[in-house]
């Protein structure tokens, strides 16, 4: 199953078919909700950067902890993602970050 993310170049807003949110396991697709979708998935790797996308994005690490960068402006931070912990992205607020893991994450994606 694919993710219904639509990750977009935050400066020209064309699509970037390269981000993907990874392996989709189980997706709200089939149920018609009207404005929100969840999915969970889990990938390797996410390095997106300077994309945005049109919805609200919600994602929560439902796996083992796990480093990543996120960009703030122009400088890198690094946070242990813990269990649990929820990252939110406002529609159309450009991100970048890295993912510093050997493994598999696995995360809960929701956006409305």
């Amino acid at each position: 199953m694919q993710s219904q993310i639509r990750f977009v170049d935050s400066q020209t807003l064309q699509p970037k078919p390269a981000v993907n949110a990874g392996r989709i396991l189980v997706s709200s697709q089939e149920l018609s909700w009207d404005g929100i979708h969840i999915e969970k998935g889990e990938n390797r790797e996410f390095n997106p950067d300077d994309v945005t996308v049109p919805q609200h994005y919600f994602a929560m690490n439902v796996g083992q902890p796990f480093e990543w960068e996120w960009k703030d402006g122009k400088t890198f931070k690094t946070h242990c993602y813990e269990p649990g912990e929820i990252w939110v992205n406002p529609a159309g607020v450009p991100f970048s970050h890295h993912d510093l893991r050997g493994t598999p994450a696995r995360t809960q994606s929701v956006w409305r």
